[in-house]
């Protein structure tokens, strides 16, 4: 999936389409139109599990809505950009969010990368807030 559209903030220009060393045969090819036609249902739940996890860590209510509203925007540009797959199962490195950086990485079996980072503040100014957690 490919993205003619302009980062128009500096940091985001980094992150460029993710290619695989693989080509994109039949089955590969369906499996992924499921995977971006589930997308906003999967991201609206993998971004709930994440506020479950920092509220269980004691973080309060509103801190966890607004790391969510990050992640949610983070895991929409993966989607929209790359694949489905590293927008749904990427990990949230939360040392980093400590540190105010929203930081998603590629599990397994991909190669252990950062496939999103950008700071907590540029992200929030520009993520939408009314995305549906609920």
């Amino acid at each position: 999936m490919s993205n003619s559209r302009t980062n128009p903030v500096p940091w985001m220009a980094r992150w460029k389409d993710f290619e695989y060393e693989v080509e994109d045969v039949g089955d590969i090819a369906v499996m992924r139109d499921r995977l971006f036609d589930a997308g906003p249902f999967v991201l609206s739940e993998t971004v709930c599990a994440t506020q479950v996890q920092l509220m269980a860590a004691g973080w309060k209510f509103e801190c966890a809505e607004a790391i969510a509203k990050c992640e949610y925007f983070a895991r929409e540009l993966i989607l929209r950009r790359a694949d489905p797959s590293l927008a749904f199962f990427a990990h949230v490195d939360f040392e980093h969010i400590t540190d105010g950086e929203m930081r998603l990485i590629a599990p397994s079996p991909f190669k252990r990368k950062v496939v999103f980072s950008g700071p907590l503040s540029e992200i929030d100014a520009l993520a939408r807030d009314d995305w549906d957690w609920r």
